[in-house]
C-alpha cells in the first residue's frame, strides 16, 4: 500500500533534478506549514503557544537551483486551493491594509473537533524568488513586521494618516531565495536583524548536484504528487483533522532532557547572531516536529518524531557558520566570504586567477592580507608542488581529497 506521508511523497515527486536534496526537504516543510496555518497548535501555557507556520530562506550562490526548489511547493499549494499567495512585490503598508480588510480572502476559519470552538486566523503565503527584491521597498519595516506577528494572537498597526490595521491570528509563512553574497551584504548592513534570524530557518547549500540533462517526471513521481496533494488538502481543510497537538508517550521527559542539554551546549557560541538563533532553536525544532506529525496524520509528538525534527534542524545548522561568516564591521569580511564561496563552487582555483577575479573588490595588498588571514585561520589551504602554480582550496575540500 502506498505511503500517505506528505513529506515522503513530496520528496519523491520533487527530486530527480539538480536541486540539492536539502532544498527539496525544506521546500516540502514550507508547503506543509502553509497548508497547516494556525489550524494546529502546541500549547505550553496560554501565553506560550506555538503554531506550525515557518520562515524559511534558501541560500546558495547564483544558479544554485533555489527557485527550482520552490516551484513544486508553490504548484502543490495552488492545487490545495483556498490558501492565498502574496504578490511578487508588495509594501508592508499594502500587505497590512490587505490583510485587515473585512472581505480579505485569506481569513480562514475552522471548528475544533474536540471543543467545537470556531476559530479564525488571517493568512497569506510568501514565495519570494528574490528575497531582497521582495523586501526592497522598506526592508527594515517589512522584517520588523514579520518579527512582530510571529505566533502572536493579533496584529494592531497604527499608521500616521492611514488609520489602523488590525487582524486576528497573523499567519505569514515564507519561502524565500537569496544568494550568499546578498545574505552577507544584508547581515553586514544590519538589514537582517537578530529578531528575524531567531525565527528563520536559513538553509544553505553549495552542493551543485549531479548533472541531469532531462529532468522529467515518471509515472511513479506523478502518483506521489497526487498523494502529497491529497494529504495537503486533508491538513488544510479537513473538519476532523485540526486542533491541539498532543505529546506522545515519554515525549515530555525526553524533550525536557534534550532542552536542558542543548541549552548549555550553545552557551559558548561567540557570534551574537548565531547565539540569538540557538537561544530560540527549540521552538523551530518543535514547529518541524509538529509538521512531521501532520505529515504522517498522527497529530502527536512521539519521541521518534522529535528525533527526526532534530535531524532536520541539525542538517542545516552545520552550514550556518558559512551563512554568518561575512557578518560584522570588518570592511573586508564580505570579500573574504566571496573568496570562500568561489573556492567552494570551483573546488580549487589558481591563486593568481583568484587575485585577478577579486581585484575589483579590494586592492592587491588588501587581497594578500585577506588570503593570509584565511590561511592562518585554517579556512583555506594553498596546494601545489614547488616551482608550479599555487592553487587555493577550502579546508573542507582539501580534507576530502586526503580521504580519496
Amino acid at each position: 500500500m502506498p505511503n500517505e506521508d506528505f513529506l515522503t511523497n513530496y520528496f519523491d515527486y520533487a527530486t530527480g533534478n539538480e536541486v540539492p536534496d536539502i532544498f527539496h526537504k525544506w521546500a516540502g516543510i514550507s508547503a506543509l506549514s502553509m497548508c497547516a496555518g494556525r489550524r494546529f497548535w502546541l500549547e505550553f501555557s496560554p501565553d506560550y503557544v506555538l503554531y506550525p507556520h515557518m520562515y524559511i530562506l534558501l541560500i546558495a550562490a547564483a544558479g544554485g537551483r533555489k527557485t527550482s526548489a520552490m516551484s513544486p511547493a508553490k504548484s502543490i499549494l495552488r492545487d490545495v486551493g483556498e490558501i492565498p499567495i502574496c504578490g511578487d512585490t508588495i509594501t508592508k503598508e499594502a500587505l497590512c491594509k490587505e490583510m485587515s480588510a473585512d472581505d480579505y480572502e485569506g481569513i480562514r476559519t475552522f471548528k475544533d473537533p474536540e471543543t467545537l470552538r470556531i476559530s479564525k486566523f488571517t493568512q497569506t503565503c510568501i514565495f519570494a524568488n528574490e528575497w531582497v527584491h521582495f523586501i526592497a521597498t522598506n526592508p527594515i519595516g517589512m522584517l520588523d513586521f514579520f518579527t512582530a506577528v510571529w505566533d502572536q494572537p493579533f496584529y494592531d498597526g497604527r499608521t500616521k494618516n492611514m488609520g489602523n490595521d488590525f487582524f486576528v491570528g497573523p499567519t505569514v509563512p515564507i519561502l524565500g531565495c537569496l544568494t550568499t553574497d546578498i545574505m552577507t551584504s544584508q547581515l553586514k548592513t544590519d538589514l537582517i536583524s537578530g529578531g528575524f534570524i531567531r525565527r528563520c530557518c536559513m538553509i544553505h547549500s553549495d552542493d551543485r548536484g549531479t548533472p541531469v540533462a532531462f529532468p522529467t517526471k515518471s509515472t511513479t513521481q506523478h502518483a506521489a504528487r497526487e498523494r502529497a496533494v491529497k494529504r495537503a488538502k486533508y491538513v488544510a481543510h479537513s473538519d476532523r483533522f485540526c486542533g491541539k497537538i498532543e505529546w506522545g508517550e515519554g515525549a515530555i521527559p525526553w524533550y525536557d532532557e534534550w532542552y536542558k542539554a542543548q541549552f548549555h551546549e550553545h552557551e559558548k557560541v561567540v557570534n551574537p547572531l548565531l547565539r540569538g538563533y540557538y537561544n530560540a532553536r527549540h521552538d523551530l525544532m518543535l514547529k518541524v516536529a509538529m509538521l512531521l506529525s501532520l505529515s504522517d496524520g498522527t497529530k502527536t509528538l512521539e519521541v521518534k518524531i522529535l528525533k527526526t525534527a532534530i535531524e532536520y534542524i541539525e542538517g542545516y545548522e552545520k552550514h550556518l557558520p558559512k551563512v554568518f561568516e561575512g557578518a560584522g564591521r570588518n570592511e573586508h569580511a564580505m570579500v573574504a566570504t566571496q573568496i570562500l564561496e568561489r573556492l567552494r563552487t570551483h573546488g580549487k582555483l589558481p591563486k593568481k586567477k583568484l587575485l585577478r577575479e577579486m581585484f575589483g573588490h579590494a586592492n592587491a595588498a588588501e587581497l594578500a592580507g585577506i588570503i593570509e588571514h584565511l590561511t592562518s585561520t585554517d579556512q583555506i589551504v594553498p596546494v601545489g608542488e614547488q616551482g608550479k602554480p599555487v592553487y587555493l582550496m577550502t579546508r573542507e575540500d582539501y580534507e576530502k581529497t586526503l580521504k580519496t
